[in-house]
Formats: structure tokens, C-alpha cells, sequence
């Protein structure tokens, strides 16, 4: 018993001290900012995380760049998050939609959102561009909902090549919308 009121006085205040100092390390911590979400209809479809995002490709146009592939779906490649995203291409501006993805055939119908095999790189990635995209502010700076028209250029480059193999016009609209 002596024992114990000896040491109690020195543990109590050290075990306040060390609550006292979890709790205000806790509060200080801030809280990470949301992920972007970003949802893509029409000629190309997906939804998710754009740094690593799956997107079908469902305009007939787009479809017939890779014959006898249904559904038409891509993953993402790790090159430059995020792999699906708006860009203003000056002069112009320009709002075009680039979505760079890996079209090695493994990845389809295995549920991923992004490439992670090396042996795919340079030979498998693509990015697609969609120029001419139209946004309802007059805002040029905001590209969160943008809308690509039947009629809309894009083009499809090569890594390995660094050049254009297939371009084309959407004949299905396409509508890009970012949220947080």
C-alpha cells in the first residue's frame, strides 16, 4: 500500500500529460480533401476516380478501332494522373477530353481500373483526344461539365509511335462531368 500512494502521484499527472497530448495531436491533424469523382456518357462511358478510371467505348466510331472487342472497355495507364481529364489547348481554347489508357487485351473483363504490368509500356498505351468541347458557363476556366457534340474531332496516339494512328468524329455526344 505504501508502495502504491509512492508511485501513484507520479503516474497519474504523466498519464494526463500523455492524453492530453493524443487528444490535441488528434485535433491537430487535418482532414484529406475528397477525391475527385468524375462521371463520362454518351460515346464513352465511366465513372470513378480519374487518376485510374475504367471507360468503355461505345460510339460507333470509336468501336471500330478495335474490331470484334465487346465490350469495348479500357484501363488506365500510370503515365500522367490522371489518366482522364479535361485540357484547354491554346490557341482556341480548345476544351479537349484526354483519356490515356492501356489496350493490351488481359485487361479485359478483369474488373481493374489501371495497368500495372510493365510489359504493356510503350506498346499498349493510347490516349484519346476529343476536341471541341462546349461548357454551359461562359466561364472558359470551368471545365467541369463539359459537353463534346455529334460531329466532334478526336484522334488516338500512340506512345511507342508519339503519333496519331487513328482519328474520327463522334457520331454519339459525349458529356464529361467532375465533381468533388
Amino acid at each position: 500500500m505504501r508502495k502504491a500512494r509512492r508511485t501513484l502521484p507520479i503516474v497519474l499527472p504523466a498519464l494526463a500529460i500523455l492524453v492530453i497530448l493524443a487528444v490535441a495531436g488528434y485535433a491537430g491533424k487535418p482532414t484529406p480533401p475528397p477525391q475527385p469523382s468524375v462521371v463520362v456518357t454518351g460515346g464513352i462511358t465511366g465513372q470513378g476516380n480519374p487518376a485510374e478510371i475504367r471507360v468503355t467505348f461505345v460510339d460507333s466510331s470509336l468501336v471500330a478501332v478495335y474490331p470484334g472487342r465487346t465490350p469495348c472497355w479500357f484501363v488506365s495507364n500510370p503515365d500522367r494522373p490522371p489518366s482522364l481529364g479535361m485540357v484547354l489547348i491554346v490557341p482556341g481554347p480548345d476544351k479537349a477530353l484526354k483519356y490515356r489508357y492501356c489496350s493490351h487485351p488481359a485487361h479485359v473483363g478483369a474488373g481493374e481500373t489501371m495497368c500495372t504490368d510493365a510489359t504493356h509500356d510503350p506498346h499498349d498505351y493510347y490516349c484519346l483526344t476529343i476536341h471541341g468541347g462546349i461548357t454551359p458557363k461562359k466561364s472558359v476556366a470551368d471545365l467541369s461539365h463539359v459537353t463534346f457534340p455529334v460531329g466532334s474531332l478526336w484522334d488516338i496516339s500512340s506512345k511507342e509511335t508519339m503519333s496519331v494512328v487513328k482519328d474520327g468524329k463522334l457520331g454519339t455526344a459525349v458529356t464529361y462531368d467532375l465533381t468533388q
